[in-house]
C-alpha cells in the first residue's frame, strides 16, 4: 500500500513495480522453492488482490482480530 501511495504522490512508475514485486514476488519464492507448491494467486490473481485490500481495511478498522478468531473457530476446531 505504501508503494501505491508513493507512486500516486510522486508519479514515479518505479513504485508500481516495487508494489507488484512486494505483493507477489516475495510470496511466490517461498511457495516455489521451500513448500514446492503452486500458489493459488497464479489462478486467482484479481481475487487475491481483492482479499488483500479487504484484509488491509479490516486491520485499519480494528475488525481483523474478530475475523481471524471466527475463521479459526470455523476451520480448525472440530
Amino acid at each position: 500500500m505504501a508503494f501505491i501511495v508513493l507512486m500516486t504522490l510522486s508519479g514515479d512508475l518505479g513504485f508500481l513495480a516495487a508494489a507488484v514485486f512486494s505483493r507477489y514476488g516475495l510470496r511466490w519464492v517461498p511457495h516455489l522453492f521451500i513448500e514446492r507448491d503452486r500458489p493459488a494467486t497464479f489462478c486467482y490473481l484479481v481475487w487475491s488482490l481483492i482479499r488483500d485490500f479487504r484484509m488491509f481495511a479490516l486491520a485499519c478498522t480494528g475488525w481483523l482480530d474478530g475475523g481471524l478468531k471466527r475463521h479459526k473457530k470455523n476451520n480448525f476446531e472440530r
